[in-house]
């Protein structure tokens, strides 16, 4: 039999099976190449890191600006419990129809971020009397008395027509941020009694207490 001679049946299926048994090794030898060459891949990494430390931060005020006299003044429920005694101009048992007085206050941070001022509650403790007081709060001011604040540098910063509890009015654009400490922020607290005497009761006396909060400002 040569190559031109037809094979039967059963010799042309063991031909074909053959065949394809060649086809699916040969095919499995090129998948396996592929996996050899896919693990052959390089890796490699890189790491980098940062640290991060907290900052410090403690409002702290004074009725004098000298270095030594900031405290923390954390309140009557503070630990220690410390309130910063004002010294006002005129003698506030002694306030007629009209008056104003006048007190200076400093205030800064100790520690690593500026602090932005609100006042949250500004209270008294004769409702009778607190409701015939108003304040203001000047920033700017060069002295803390009536030509100070009168002047074109001085700016009400917060404000408020009664000793309410509530929290101060802040002025647009005067809002207060207090430095980092040496530096400080000189402020200048203004009381006035109703001009109308039949308002004002005699005899009367009140404890006004402010409260003022800072809150950090980022990046500084």
């Amino acid at each position: 039999m040569d190559a031109t001679t037809p094979l039967n049946p059963e010799a042309q299926r063991k031909q074909d099976r053959a065949r394809k048994r060649k086809a699916i090794l040969a095919g499995g030898v090129v998948l396996g190449l592929g996996a050899a060459v896919t693990l052959a891949a390089w890796s490699d990494d890189v790491f980098a890191n940062g640290t991060f430390t907290t900052g410090s931060f403690e409002l702290q005020g004074s009725t004098t600006a000298d270095a030594g006299d900031f405290k923390n003044y954390d309140g009557p429920t503070g630990t220690p419990a410390d309130t910063a005694s004002l010294s006002f101009t005129m003698a506030p048992l002694d306030i007629a129809p009209g008056d104003v007085n006048y007190a200076p206050f400093w205030l800064r941070v100790n520690g690593t971020q500026d602090a932005l001022i609100t006042i949250p509650s500004v209270s008294g403790t004769t409702p009778a009397l607190n409701t015939q007081l108003s304040y203001k709060i000047y920033t700017g001011a060069p002295t803390c008395d009536a030509a100070g604040v009168a002047s074109a540098a001085a700016k009400i910063a917060y404000s408020k027509n009664s000793i309410d509890g509530a929290a101060a009015d802040i002025s647009a654009g005067n809002q207060v941020t207090a430095p980092q400490a040496p530096s400080s922020v000189p402020l200048c607290i203004t009381v006035t009694a109703v001009a109308d005497q039949t308002l004002l009761p005699q005899g009367a006396s009140t404890t006004i207490t402010w409260r003022f909060t800072g809150t950090s400002v980022n990046g500084t």
